[in-house]
């Protein structure tokens, strides 16, 4: 899978790290598909190290708990990260998990908590109802930058439809993105420079060694990203009212199955909605 680490990711130990604060959603099931979708998930701690580096990272904001990819929901009591990995730390506060009003998610609180039984103090964890709120969490992308394959002969890199071109430039640039041949072999280079619509490797004196065109899925008029006039372009070829060059029959066919519908055209709208 490709992870589209954001360029402000923070790293540790190998992983990246991402506050998020989102007024749209405090669902944690939303929010973990959300990380999933940009190939991570929500943080998962597995030592006293890395939940001192978390709670360095939330301190710089005001939301009182971040949703952690931390769960009971299955099996009241039996704690899984949302990985699988196994249960080696945990940092709840006193009297927590307490499963008040049948609270089955974990949250890392960035605050004092306190109650009859139970209190915790910034960097300790609460169990919490799912919403309640908490409109803060931290996404993770486990180990390596993101891998792209070249396409040598025809000179491309396809990027995927979740990431704009702008996206993956800024990726490049930060060097959150790599690139490699047919063989998984990185692309020789000193430098990689993406303007959104190439990539461009450089030697030392800053010559250009090689130059790859980016192909947006779904970007139908070659502007680097998709809007709502893409999937009126899908649509009309879908209806057979224009045919499209060999370029944009390939970009609109978004299942794969070599002939353009309404489907695909649905698809392209909601990706320019941001709804996929």
């Amino acid at each position: 899978m490709f992870n589209t680490i954001p360029a402000e990711a923070s790293e540790f130990n190998g992983n990246y790290y991402l506050v998020v604060v989102d007024s749209t959603s405090d669902d944690w099931e939303k929010l973990e598909a959300y990380c999933e979708s940009l190939g991570g998930h929500l943080v998962t701690i597995t030592s006293e190290e890395e939940n001192d580096f978390v709670t360095s990272l939330i301190t710089a904001y005001s939301g009182g708990y971040f949703w952690i990819g931390f769960t009971d929901k299955d099996s009241e009591g039996n704690w899984v990260w949302v990985t699988g990995e196994t249960v080696t730390y945990t940092n709840w506060g006193t009297g927590e998990p307490d499963n008040k009003g049948n609270q089955d998610y974990g949250a890392i609180a960035n605050t004092k908590f306190s109650g009859s039984t139970w209190s915790g103090i910034c960097g300790q964890w609460d169990d919490l109802s799912n919403g309640g709120n908490v409109y803060w969490y931290i996404c993770e992308w486990e180990g390596s930058l993101n891998t792209l394959a070249i396409d040598e002969e025809n000179k491309q890199i396809t990027i995927p439809t979740e990431t704009s071109a702008e996206d993956f430039a800024a990726m490049i640039e930060s060097g959150n993105a790599k690139v490699v041949d047919a063989d998984g072999e990185e692309l020789a280079e000193d430098a990689l420079i993406g303007t959104g619509s190439v990539v461009q490797a450089l030697d030392n004196d800053g010559n250009i060694i090689s130059e790859y065109e980016v192909i947006v899925p779904a970007d139908l008029n070659g502007d680097g990203k998709v809007t709502a006039v893409d999937a009126r372009m899908a649509l009309r070829i879908a209806a057979q009212l224009d045919t499209g060059t060999e370029e944009q029959l390939s970009a609109a066919d978004m299942d794969g199955s070599g002939k353009i519908t309404a489907a695909d055209a649905r698809k392209i709208l909601r990706k320019a909605a941001n709804l996929e």
